[in-house]
């Protein structure tokens, strides 16, 4: 069970955002990914260099061009906004600002669709404290964990 007001105080604006990291990823994973978001509503925002540009059909060339230049998939999730950052060689994380966080229920949300639709526990870290696990999800189980870990 989730201790909903501990996971709020987690997300209480800091200075700092919250990044999603996606254990072990490939390139199949990443590819399902960018085909829900091409149809996700609303459309998202693909940036190359901090400049917008049409989404490609496949997200492989990317992983080749992102250490050249900076590439980020802008979407909106129930209400926050959600940064994917791709850096190359499947190397790919997400940010939320909490200031943009009214709420944990759509971190939650978030983090079971990225689990199930990748095939990979997925967790929410501190920017500034990677070491420091937030929130965890296993889809292999279906459940969420925190600190204390069970």
């Amino acid at each position: 069970m989730i201790d909903r007001a501990w996971l709020r105080e987690q997300l209480t604006p800091d200075g700092s955002v919250r990044d999603i990291v996606v254990d072990a990823a490939s390139l199949e994973d990443w590819q399902r990914l960018w085909r829900a978001l091409r149809r996700h509503d609303p459309a998202p925002t693909y940036l190359r260099a901090g400049s917008e540009a049409a989404m490609p059909p496949s997200v492989g060339p990317i992983f080749t061009d992102a250490p050249a230049s900076s590439r980020s998939v802008l979407f909106d999730w129930r209400g926050t906004e959600v940064d994917w950052r791709l850096y190359g060689s499947n190397e790919a994380d997400f940010t939320i600002n909490p200031p943009d966080t009214d709420h944990d229920t759509a971190i939650i949300d978030l983090l079971g669709w990225l689990g199930d639709l990748l095939h990979r526990p997925v967790t929410l870290i501190h920017e500034n404290r990677p070491d420091y696990a937030i929130l965890r999800y296993d889809p292999a189980d279906g459940r969420y964990a925190h600190p204390p870990w069970p």
